[in-house]
C-alpha cells in the first residue's frame, strides 16, 4: 500500500518544515509527498527543495483547491491524504490507517480525530459515522477532510474539488460522498493537528474570513437543498448547520457594535427560514 499526501503552499515558510517532518517521520515506508506551490515569494520553495524526497509542482496563481486538484492528478498512491502546510499529522497515523484498510478491504475511507490548537489544544473534531460514512454523522461545515484518508476509488468517482470556492469546497466534497453512504471506519485516535493562527485562511477567526466562509457555505447548502436528494432528516441537519455558521459572524458583529451589519445578516437568516432556530440556539 502506497500513500500519496498532497500539500498546497503559498508563502508557507513559517510552519512548512513541521508539516514535512510529520509525513517523513511516519512509521511507513511507501509514501509520496506532493507539494503544490501557488507562487510563493518567501523561502517556501527553498525549504521544499532541501528535501529530495518531495515532489514539487510550481503552479503560480493557483488557489488551494486548484492546487489539490493538481496534486490529485499527480498522485500515484493507493491511499490519498491532504495535509495543510501549517498543520501536521500525529505519529503513527499512516500505520493505523494501513492496518485498518488492510484488515478490511471494504473500507473506502478511514478517519480519525483532529485537534485544533494555537498555543495549546482547544477543540476536538471527530466522526459520528461507524462502518458507513453518512450525511447525518458528518460535521457538515467543520474542518473535516484532513483527518481522513481515501482509497483511490472515491477520489476517481467524485473527481476534482470545486474551484468556485476559496475555503469550503472540501465540505461540499465530503457531503457528496456522504450521500452515497460508502463503507468507512472511524478510529478513536488523533490523526491530525489543525493550527489556528492569524494567517490561516480558515481558522484565523477574522470577521472577514467568517463572512466569506459563510457566503460559500450558504451557496453550497442551497445547491444541496435544490438538488432534492436529501432526506427530511438530512435537510434538517443541513439547515441547523447553516444556522450555526450564521451565528459566529452575527455574534462578532454585535460584540464589536456593528449592529447594522448584524441586522443585515439576521435578515438573510430569516430569508433562509433559519432565524427561529438561531434564536433558540442563541438563548440556550
Amino acid at each position: 500500500m502506497k500513500f500519496s499526501i498532497i500539500t498546497a503552499t503559498l508563502n508557507s515558510e513559517e510552519f512548512l518544515e513541521q508539516c514535512i517532518r510529520s509525513v517523513l517521520d511516519q512509521k511507513f515506508s511507501d509514501v509520496e509527498h506532493i507539494i503544490v506551490d501557488g507562487g510563493s515569494t518567501d523561502a517556501t520553495v527553498s525549504i521544499v527543495r532541501r528535501h529530495r524526497h518531495l515532489t514539487i509542482l510550481e503552479r503560480p496563481g493557483t488557489g488551494i483547491y486548484e492546487a489539490w486538484n493538481a496534486g490529485l492528478a499527480q498522485a500515484t498512491g493507493d491511499v490519498i491524504g491532504i495535509c495543510n502546510s501549517d498543520d501536521f499529522y500525529a505519529h503513527n497515523t499512516f500505520e493505523s490507517v494501513h492496518r485498518e484498510m488492510d484488515a478490511d478491504g471494504r473500507y473506502l475511507m478511514i478517519s480519525g480525530k483532529a485537534i485544533e490548537f494555537d498555543e495549546k489544544p482547544f477543540r476536538e473534531y471527530s466522526d459520528k459515522c461507524q462502518d458507513v460514512f453518512c450525511f447525518e454523522g458528518l460535521d457538515l461545515f467543520g474542518p473535516a477532510i484532513n483527518a481522513r484518508f481515501f482509497r483511490r476509488e472515491p477520489i476517481a468517482k467524485y473527481g476534482s474539488f470545486d474551484t468556485r470556492f476559496r475555503t469550503s469546497s472540501d465540505c461540499a466534497y465530503l457531503m457528496k460522498i456522504a450521500l452515497d453512504r460508502p463503507p468507512a471506519k472511524f478510529i478513536d485516535e488523533v490523526f491530525y493537528y489543525y493550527r489556528s493562527h492569524r494567517k490561516s485562511s480558515t481558522l484565523s477567526g477574522s470577521i472577514s474570513g467568517l463572512e466569506r466562509s459563510l457566503r460559500e457555505k450558504c451557496a453550497i447548502g442551497h445547491e444541496f437543498l435544490a438538488d432534492r436528494r436529501l432526506s427530511h432528516r438530512e435537510t434538517e441537519q443541513l439547515r441547523k448547520a447553516l444556522t450555526v455558521q450564521f451565528l459566529s459572524p452575527l455574534y462578532e458583529h454585535f460584540r464589536a457594535g456593528r449592529y447594522v451589519r448584524a441586522l443585515v445578516l439576521a435578515r438573510e437568516l430569516r430569508a433562509l427560514g433559519l432565524i427561529e432556530a438561531a434564536i433558540v440556539m442563541g438563548s440556550a
